[in-house]
């Protein structure tokens, strides 16, 4: 198989992703070219007045059939063209397409005059073209054949060896050509040729080498990422270790295990105790961070929503009532699709939208959960009539430790629980977006409304 990628597309994917994406419009462009050619050919003969003969009007005719019928050929194939470096890939397809169009283009140059023809600019566009996919001494020797061929049906014409295909009604006097003219012609036409094919192989060249440092320093960038999270991961296990050693000694006291203890000092070691699990919460939040990042930990299971939000609600069930919360859980699905996702991580997610709306609403607020199925995917909606958060802050919010600056400074928070489901439903390929004021809010309390995507990847469904 003849290896024709390019020394300077090391990064296969991006390349290979240009090619095909250049293929199609390729494609698209040539039934384009198809109705110009029979337009020329109506319009030439109807309205500017063109005289074609009855050998132009069949060349010009079956020409154009010939470039629909082997575009609709490779529309069909494209998409079953691999990019596998070492077999047929689209590059080779690339190269049937210049081939059969520049075959296409000088028969048409042909019975449109050769030399005195409208159409001979259409190789420079194609050289330019070839020369942004395929290496360059490819178009190189594409142009040394374009141009032996060209010189060759001048030189056949300037001394009478085949037809002169001159449009009628184009010039307005007959064109006679000296050799010299030709000579210059063809000399002008093949550098005009080489020149295009050098300065657009050395701007493509740049243009990829360019991707592939910033591909590069996209990947340094990533293993700088890497490097910040083993660090952050190795020194938060080192803080847990005394705040967990903390915690276990103030069960101890509280438990009154060492001896009974006065109610003040009860509060304040409760009080403690709170702080204490706040941060070992927070120390468990980086620490799934980090891993879902550094280490990409999923364990994708198939299940019911469903389930898991009404286990949360359980879970919750003690925080809502202390603020008489009120949550109505509302499906709205026509069907129940299982999805995809890592059971555990989900449950993270959900949690933490629901401890949200109840930490920062209202007494006697209102949360509203709804599910309903969208085209490919689920959308799952946590509404709340809470404190909301300003439109300046809802970009805000999506960062770690970043919390919008009109949230109740008493109601403790790491900052970091949208950043987490924010994370979780990226790497699940899903999308989140939060909204304010929300649908049930009110002027004095706009609440907050945040969407989830999920994508529905199986048709399995729950029977």
């Amino acid at each position: 198989m003849l290896i024709i990628i390019p020394k300077w597309a090391t990064n296969y994917n991006e390349f290979w992703k240009s090619v095909i994406q250049r293929n199609f419009w390729f494609i698209k462009l040539r039934y384009a070219a198809v109705v110009i050619l029979l337009l020329f050919l109506l319009a030439g003969q109807f309205i500017l007045g063109f005289k074609f003969s009855s050998a132009q009007t069949y060349a010009i005719s079956f020409t154009a059939i010939s470039i629909l019928l082997y575009n609709i050929a490779l529309h069909s194939i494209k998409n079953n063209v691999t990019c596998n470096p070492e077999g047929f890939n689209c590059l080779h397809l690339s190269l049937i397409q210049m081939i059969l169009d520049l075959t296409a283009l000088m028969v048409l140059v042909y019975y449109t005059g050769i030399i005195d023809s409208p159409l001979y600019m259409f190789f420079i566009f194609h050289m330019v073209i070839g020369s942004m996919i395929l290496p360059g001494y490819i178009m190189y020797l594409s142009a040394s054949v374009v141009v032996i061929v060209f010189s060759i049906l001048v030189f056949m014409q300037n001394f009478g060896m085949i037809d002169n295909n001159i449009i009628v009604g184009l010039y307005a006097y007959p064109r006679p050509h000296k050799l010299i003219f030709g000579l210059i012609f063809i000399t002008i036409f093949a550098m005009m040729l080489f020149i295009s094919i050098m300065l657009a192989n050395t701007i493509a060249n740049k243009l990829y080498m360019r991707e592939q440092e910033l591909q590069d320093s996209v990947d340094r960038l990533g293993e700088a990422e890497k490097s910040k999270q083993k660090y952050v991961l190795g020194l938060v296990h080192e803080i847990k270790s005394p705040l967990t050693a903390i915690r276990s000694i103030l069960d101890l006291v509280l438990n009154q295990y060492l001896g009974k203890v006065e109610n003040d000092v009860m509060d304040k070691l409760e009080r403690a105790r709170i702080r204490t699990n706040e941060a070992i919460n927070l120390i468990n939040n980086v620490i799934r961070m980090a891993k879902l990042r550094l280490l990409d930990i999923k364990q994708i299971e198939v299940f019911d929503v469903l389930d898991t939000i009404e286990q949360v609600l359980k879970s919750t069930k003690e925080l809502c009532d202390s603020k008489d919360v009120k949550i109505e859980l509302i499906d709205n699905r026509n069907d129940k699709p299982f999805i995809d996702f890592d059971k555990l991580l989900f449950h993270l997610a959900i949690s933490n939208l629901i401890c949200n709306a109840i930490k920062y609403n209202q007494m006697q607020g209102i949360i509203k959960i709804y599910l309903k199925n969208i085209e490919n995917g689920l959308q799952i909606k946590v509404i709340d009539n809470g404190i909301g958060i300003e439109q300046q802050d809802i970009e805000r919010i999506y960062k770690e430790y970043i919390r919008a600056k009109d949230f109740n400074n008493k109601t403790e928070s790491s900052g970091l629980g949208l950043t987490l489901v924010n994370e979780i439903m990226k790497q699940h390929h899903g999308s989140m977006e939060i909204i304010s004021p929300s649908e049930i809010g009110e002027p004095e309390h706009p609440g907050t409304e945040v969407r989830l995507i999920i994508p529905i990847i199986n048709g399995v469904h729950d029977d």
